[in-house]
């Protein structure tokens, strides 16, 4: 190890100038591998894109603290991959790569991606085989040992109670006649008086609305779904909780055009039971216990494995 360090400081010394111990110098050490200022710039340029050139001096260094400890913990964790002869493959590489792909919407549009990282398509390749070794790490020495028992489920349900109340809640429909530099708002009362007349003769809500709302759900007979009062203007929200089933409102003016409401369906406040939540609660208490057993695991394999932080110590 003294060798190794001894050898590249040499190197820079030999160099002869004083940029050579900014630009490209030795910040960490981890087991028996070196870290250099490019390889730290490079994992930032990374991680941020275009951010990282915005990046006000001030703050330069906290992000390279930070970005360090990131960088450490990426080498700790492919150094135990190869511990532990951890393998990937082919067939889970090709799964990984189609899955990120089937997130652009073209090959082209994932090569530029990849441009934009500074990628080559081996580079991203080896990526995904990394990374879904250290997520076998991290599955074989973490998450397959927490447990989330039955009595933990329904300690935080009753805890937290008052997180599973379902407030209030009405399914509503409705009519729009959008008032624009092609309809006057004076044009779109009348059209919505006479849609209002037909309602009192029996005609159908959802058939007006399909052919005469301008709403976005027009198409699916105005229907707005689910609604808290919460998510609606105090306004509207007024009226339509005002409602019986089946009523529909008068006109109701605002900056959006000329609505007519109907309440389809009404709910009252209830508390969720334990049931319906159990798997939302094991979700979440796996995470909690996830991030603190990852947490409690990655320190150790720190505490066990040479570190060495040289970044604020050739700072100057």
């Amino acid at each position: 190890m003294k060798k190794i360090l001894c050898g590249i400081l040499f190197f820079l010394f030999l160099a002869g100038v004083s940029e050579a111990r900014i630009v490209e110098r030795i910040v960490a050490v981890v087991e028996d591998e070196i870290i250099m200022m490019s390889e730290l710039k490079e994992f930032i340029a990374a991680n941020l894109g275009e951010a990282a050139e915005w990046i006000p001096g001030e703050k330069m260094d906290a992000v390279q603290v930070y970005a360090l400890d990131r960088l450490i913990e990426q080498k700790l964790l492919q150094n135990e991959v190869k511990k532990r002869g951890i393998e990937v493959t082919q067939e889970k590489v090709e799964q990984g790569i189609s899955t990120i792909k089937e997130r652009f919407a073209s090959e082209e549009e994932f090569q530029l991606a990849l441009q934009a990282q500074g990628l080559t398509e081996e580079e991203f390749r080896k990526n995904i085989a990394e990374e879904i070794a250290v997520a076998t790490l991290v599955k074989r020495e973490v998450s397959d040992h927490i447990r989330i028992k039955d009595e933990e489920i329904e300690a935080s349900y009753l805890k937290n109670k008052e997180i599973f109340r379902v407030p209030p809640q009405v399914e509503i429909s409705q009519i729009l006649i959008r008032v624009g530099e092609d309809r006057w708002l004076a044009e779109a009362e009348k059209k919505g008086a006479e849609l209002l007349e037909k309602l009192g003769e029996g005609a159908d809500f959802a058939s007006l609305a399909r052919e005469h709302s301008d709403g976005p759900t027009a198409e699916a007979g105005g229907t707005l779904g689910l609604i808290t009062r919460r998510e609606l203007p105090p306004e509207i929200g007024e009226i339509v909780f005002a409602l019986e089933v089946g009523e529909f409102s008068d006109l109701v003016v605002t900056p959006g055009g000329v609505h007519i409401f109907r309440l389809d369906a009404r709910y009252e406040e209830r508390q969720k039971e334990l049931a319906e939540v159990e798997r939302e609660i094991r979700r979440t208490l796996f995470a909690r216990k996830m991030r603190q057993r990852y947490q409690e695991w990655l320190d150790a394999l720190r505490n066990k494995s040479y570190v060495r932080i040289m970044l604020m110590e050739l700072h100057d």
